[in-house]
């Protein structure tokens, strides 16, 4: 997961793309029943949740020029789902 983080983080070039919006697609894919929400920790559900809230807040205008707002959006509700 650190290293998706990285790949989320950085800015992303037009040969590449950019991997913030594959990421918030495999943390919202199939709801709670997502498997990496179900395999975490509580801790390391947490840690998840502080890097889709901080890019949401820091990356906002890449998420809105990538179209992925719907997936932020819905997986910051199964992030943020209590067990």
């Amino acid at each position: 997961m650190p290293s998706l983080a990285r790949f989320a983080l950085a800015r992303g070039g037009s040969e590449h793309g950019w991997y913030g919006d594959q990421l918030a697609w495999h943390l919202s894919y199939h709801g709670r029943a997502n498997r990496l929400y179900e395999a975490c920790s509580s801790e390391q559900r947490a840690a998840v949740l502080s890097l889709l809230e901080h890019m949401v807040t820091s990356r906002s205008e890449t998420i809105t020029s990538n179209c992925c707002e719907r997936e932020y959006r819905e997986a910051l509700e199964v992030w943020r789902s209590e067990t």
